[in-house]
């Protein structure tokens, strides 16, 4: 199963700083900034809100065997360390060929692949001169764009089917013959009936997580190879460009974007959370989400350099993000805010 060897991966990078409950956070992208610098920390970018209606139902009865198994084993509380055969599964799991990146598609995945499914349904009857047929796509955002796009490009529609079918081939050639059968059973066309995932659980004989888990998969693949080769898939590209722009726009939630403005107007994290009405706490969980953001971000306002080194040389000393114990290494001055932010940038250094 693809989500034992995703959660194995992950327990095996956290290495015992988190529990096993992070990982189920880190899948379901959860907005904590705790779960967003984890993600950061311990490289598991790719992983984070990579399954966003993932049940802990579902994610126990994944975790269960590997326990059943010795694959893991319980260390304290609810953390988990790998064993040897842990470890040897995850050196055999080929991760290098999965192109995962929730960090960065989470919020663009599933409209992108809404609009792609409705405008080959559309197109297709359109072709087939049929007028009447139920949207297989109920997304009101969706339906909106898809209609203004197929206003602007109702004329020529076999050539626009024809040029959309030859850039998915060119993609879908360079993956596994799995994702252009998954793909080719999901769209609805004026002929067929698109397959519910529970339907493709049958066909392919896969669990239902795996055949989320390689959908995302095919939808990641398609949005890097658009966005950074747009001439070689300019029909595809005005599916998502504006979704590229959303992207940017929305990675910072709108709160911090506020606090943003007021540590721009040099107000310290107490004036801010007096203007705003809010706790401290809050406020430096905004600058730390800020900071995880933006490579620029001011961090001398609140931190000094060598208060950023003191840090860095604990980090390397524990070889540990554990907060607790990167506090009682440092000077008894610095506070756990300050770590917090020193550790954003730790992996830009």
């Amino acid at each position: 199963m693809l989500l034992q060897n995703i959660i194995l991966h992950s327990l095996y990078k956290i290495n015992d700083e988190r529990t096993v409950n992070s990982v189920y956070h880190l899948l379901t992208g959860k907005q904590s900034i705790q779960t967003i610098q984890d993600a950061h920390l311990f490289h598991l970018e790719r992983f984070f809100s990579l399954y966003k209606q993932l049940k802990m139902e579902t994610f126990n009865n994944a975790l269960f065997p590997l326990i059943e198994n010795n694959h893991i084993k319980k260390h304290e509380g609810n953390h988990f360390i790998l064993t040897k055969s842990g470890e040897q599964i995850v050196k055999r799991f080929k991760l290098e060929q999965y192109n995962w990146h929730g960090m960065n598609y989470r919020l663009i995945d599933q409209q992108f692949i809404q609009r792609l499914f409705l405008i080959i349904q559309v197109w297709t009857n359109r072709q087939a001169n049929i007028n009447r047929y139920i949207p297989i796509i109920d997304d009101i955002k969706t339906i909106h764009w898809v209609k203004s796009f197929y206003r602007s490009e109702a004329n020529n529609v076999s050539t626009h089917l024809n040029k959309l079918y030859e850039e998915l081939v060119s993609l879908f050639s360079q993956l596994p013959v799995i994702y252009p059968q998954l793909f080719m059973n999901q769209i609805t066309t004026d002929k067929s009936i698109g397959l519910t995932n529970e339907q493709l659980v049958k066909k392919f004989n896969r669990p239902l997580t795996d055949i989320y888990l390689l959908q995302k998969n095919y939808v990641h693949f398609i949005l890097k190879s658009v966005k950074y080769q747009p001439k070689l898939f300019p029909m595809l590209y005005r599916f998502t460009e504006d979704l590229y722009n959303q992207k940017q726009t929305n990675t910072i939630t709108s709160s911090a974007m506020h606090t943003a403005n007021l540590v721009n107007n040099n107000l310290t994290p107490e004036q801010i959370a007096s203007k705003r009405q809010l706790k401290v706490t809050t406020i430096y969980d905004h600058i730390v989400e800020i900071a995880l953001h933006d490579e620029r971000f001011p961090m001398t306002k609140f931190i000094t350099d060598a208060e950023q080194q003191e840090i860095y040389e604990a980090v390397r000393r524990l070889n540990s993000f554990k907060l607790k114990e990167i506090k009682q290494l440092v000077n008894e001055n610095i506070s756990y805010f300050q770590i917090r932010l020193a550790l954003t940038k730790l992996n830009q250094l």
